[in-house]
């Protein structure tokens, strides 16, 4: 199942994408109260074309977004780092969030050396602690496309990675949540990032260093 978020007016409210359309819920609440309430949900009114929605990120209000840095073999390679013994984990804060066509910006004044990162998203659905490696898919609802889009400088001149990966805008997330049972397998999925129409990033999740169900463990 694809399930989004989209503005009726002020008001957010989910769908399910079926082809080029989405088709409301009658659901009241966000992303996250779905996820925690589960419910079975019936249609509200017709399908709506995706091109005259304006979506919301897939997730607008998550309690953390928790990060995975230098996770992947051919990434390391091109920036000629070492490959990590340990998960390197860091934070992006939740302003950064934005959802699908909606525009990064930057002051320049502030950074001059904004750089993208084609990610998958793990949405977790449950509240989880010392979770068993056996159990870990339990515990996920789904997946979603993501952009760690970072500043640099910031980054590096800051000697961490919060406040360089956190400004306004610089998580987007979308356009929907793909649920678990849509993805089997996440380790063998294609990972992609284009710019002006140019590849930028061509990968797989095959390449992670230490996958979903890894990092979520």
């Amino acid at each position: 199942m694809k399930i989004a978020q989209f503005y009726d007016k002020k008001r957010i409210r989910l769908g399910i994408i079926d082809a080029h359309s989405l088709i409301p819920l009658d659901f009241k609440g966000d992303m996250i109260d779905f996820i925690k309430k589960r419910p079975d949900c019936a249609p509200s009114g017709k399908a709506i074309a995706l091109n005259s929605i304006k979506l919301a990120p897939a997730v607008s209000s998550p309690s953390k977004i928790v990060a995975i840095g230098l996770n992947y073999r051919d990434h390391i390679r091109e920036s000629k780092g070492e490959v990590p013994k340990t998960p390197l984990i860091f934070a992006k804060f939740p302003n950064s969030l934005i959802g699908h066509n909606d525009l990064i910006t930057w002051d320049v004044n502030l950074t001059k050396k904004v750089d993208f990162e084609a990610e998958l998203a793990v949405i977790i659905g449950k509240t989880i602690h010392k979770y068993p490696k056996t159990e870990v898919m339990d515990a996920i609802f789904g997946y979603a496309c993501a952009n760690d889009v970072s500043a640099r400088d910031l980054q590096f001149g800051d000697g961490q990675w919060v406040r360089g990966k956190s400004l306004d805008t610089f998580c987007p997330l979308g356009p929907w949540i793909v649920t678990d049972d849509d993805i089997p397998d996440p380790h063998s999925l294609g990972i992609r990032c284009s710019l002006n129409g140019q590849i930028m990033q061509d990968s797989t999740t095959h390449m992670m260093i230490f996958n979903p169900h890894y990092a979520v463990e």
